[in-house]
C-alpha cells in the first residue's frame, strides 16, 4: 500500500522520466469538476495531504536512507508540489496550468539554492520539502507570468 502511494499510483513505475509523468497527471486534475470549489481550497488541501502521507511513505518505506537522494520511483512528492503550483483563487485556464506544470519541473531538476538546502531536512521532510518549495515558487512565479496572458 505505502508502494502504490509513494509511486502515486504507479507513475513511478515509468521507465523515462516517473516524476514528470507524476507531475503531468497531478496537473490533469485540475480540471476535474469541482476541484476548484471554495476559491481552489481542494488543490491546496491535496498539495498539504500529499505532503503529509509522502513524509510518512518515506518513513515507512526507507526511513534508513533518509537524507539521501530520493529514489525516481518516489513520485507522490512530485504530486504535492505540482498541486501546490496549481493552487489558485479561481479555476485556472489551460495556459495556467501548463505554466505552472513547466515552472515547476523547471524549479524541481534545477533546485535553486533555497530549494536545494530543504533535502538535509530529517524524517522524511527533506524527501518531500524540495518539491513543496518548487510548488509554493512555480505559484506565485506563474500567477504573475500568467497575468501577461489573456
Amino acid at each position: 500500500m505505502w508502494r502504490l502511494a509513494a509511486t502515486f499510483f504507479g507513475c513511478g513505475a515509468v521507465p523515462l522520466a516517473p516524476g514528470t509523468v507524476a507531475s503531468a497527471v497531478a496537473a490533469l486534475l485540475a480540471f476535474v469538476p469541482g476541484m476548484y470549489a471554495a476559491r481552489g481550497l481542494p488543490m491546496l488541501v491535496f498539495g498539504v495531504a500529499a505532503y503529509v502521507l509522502s513524509v510518512v511513505a518515506a518513513r515507512k518505506l526507507f526511513a534508513d536512507r533518509v537524507g539521501d537522494e530520493d529514489p525516481s520511483w518516489f513520485t507522490l512528492d512530485e504530486a504535492c508540489g505540482m498541486w501546490l503550483a496549481l493552487w489558485r483563487p479561481e479555476a485556472p485556464r489551460p495556459v495556467d496550468v501548463l505554466i505552472a506544470f513547466v515552472l515547476f519541473r523547471i524549479l524541481d531538476i534545477a533546485k535553486p539554492w533555497f530549494i536545494r538546502t530543504s533535502q538535509t531536512l530529517p524524517g522524511g521532510h527533506g524527501i518531500v520539502m524540495d518539491d513543496a518549495l518548487a510548488g509554493i515558487a512555480a505559484c506565485g512565479v506563474g500567477m504573475l507570468v500568467g497575468g501577461f496572458f489573456p
